[in-house]
């Protein structure tokens, strides 16, 4: 397994941005990049975070053989 970023555009009525669009990065541990794009927008569909549309900007392979901080939830 290897872990991803994978970074996403959401337009439409998110529900915590009527009408309007959000940018988010997904952390993915997955076997290879479509996996992981896979795995992202099925947990979108699944928690239901957005009623609009979703694209996949991006899928980026973390390396995961030094120490760092590979992401920050702010609330």
């Amino acid at each position: 397994m290897k872990l991803y970023k994978v970074h996403v555009y959401l337009e439409g009525d998110v529900d915590t941005l009527e009408d309007s669009e959000a940018y988010t990065t997904f952390l993915v541990l997955a076997r290879d990049e479509g996996r992981a794009e896979l795995l992202a927008r099925e947990y979108i569909k699944k928690e239901e975070l957005l009623k609009g549309d979703v694209e996949i900007l991006d899928v980026e392979e973390v390396p995961t053989d030094e120490e760092k901080v590979i992401g920050v939830i702010l609330d």
